[in-house]
């Protein structure tokens, strides 16, 4: 708590007026991140005249932890398991994680219903397996693997995509 109020430039005991202990900072800290991830991805929801396949380009690439705001919001979401996995925090996520996973699940229905993507396999299903590239791809990335740099993981996570929905997704970029 010392080295946070020290960082913050306050007393500690302003830090501690707010919170409890380090955990509530981590979670406020990952609350607040998450609301600013989610209103980026809600202007690519609300975006008129894109279509499902632009959109789901659109959300993968801001899920791509390369730099800047994603990269340091995947290293939260770290902390926050290895406190969570020690049994140090209460399960804060589920609602952040369901709301992740809905933009998702929202752009396959809509891409589905459009006939845009014909999937062969359920929706819900190609959702979980392109979340899991996502988590998993996203921690070898962000931790430097060799193997794994952010344009690969871009790739395969695109490929995935692509061949899971059968729908060639366009180019997207950062905005």
């Amino acid at each position: 708590m010392r080295a946070v109020a020290r960082h913050a430039g306050l007393s500690t005991g302003v830090v501690h007026y707010y919170f409890e202990n380090k955990n509530q900072i981590l979670v406020k800290a990952l609350r607040q991140a998450n609301d600013e991830a989610c209103g980026r991805r809600d202007a690519i929801m609300a975006t008129p005249g894109l279509s499902a396949a632009d959109r789901l380009a659109r959300l993968i690439l801001l899920s791509i932890p390369e730099s800047g705001v994603e990269r340091e919001e995947f290293i939260l979401w770290f902390e926050y398991f290895r406190v969570a996995i020690h049994g140090q925090i209460a399960d804060a996520d589920t609602a952040m994680a369901d709301r992740f996973r809905q933009y998702f699940f929202d752009v396959i229905e809509q891409g589905v219903a459009s006939g845009e993507f014909r999937p062969e396999d359920p929706p819900a299903d190609i959702v979980e397996q392109l979340l899991g590239l996502l988590d998993g791809l996203g921690i070898a990335a962000v931790m430097g693997r060799r193997w794994m740099s952010c344009e690969h993981m871009h790739e395969l996570v695109r490929d995935f995509a692509e061949n899971s929905l059968r729908v060639a997704l366009p180019a997207a970029r950062r905005v």
